[in-house]
């Protein structure tokens, strides 16, 4: 595998939005992402230039992964079924992690800025007496 002395992400199963970045893009460098999105598929014509890209591509995910999350894709055959296996386990939890990172996010500002209004009307309150 090349790797041209860049850092290479490997995936823990917590840093799932910036290891897919960047699979997503190495895969579409490679010109693999196809036949992982599934777009790209095995045809009876282009059997062996299919399986040799899918090779590729299996191998880009697989040693970019550490143990514990490559245990998902250990049953699957292609490319795809190994992206798949990955969006269907990791996809949904990041989206829920970002939602709740950026609802405290809001509600720590709402609750600044209730003191400040709280603060702010005590100040005044002080003022008149």
């Amino acid at each position: 595998m090349e790797n041209s002395g860049q850092s290479v992400i490997k995936f823990t199963g917590e840093n799932w939005i910036t290891w897919k970045f960047q699979v997503v893009v190495t895969l579409k460098a490679k010109n693999v992402y196809n036949i992982v999105t599934g777009i790209r598929q095995k045809t009876t014509a282009a059997s062996d230039d299919w399986d040799k890209l899918d090779a590729k591509a299996q191998e880009i995910i697989v040693t970019r992964m550490k143990e514990g999350p490559l245990v998902h894709s250990l049953s699957c055959q292609t490319s795809h079924e190994m992206w798949e296996k990955l969006l269907s386990v990791y996809e949904k939890k990041s989206k829920v992690i970002v939602f709740t990172y950026c609802n405290r996010g809001f509600l720590l500002w709402k609750a600044k800025e209730r003191i400040y209004q709280y603060s702010f009307l005590n100040s005044k309150k002080s003022e008149v007496n």
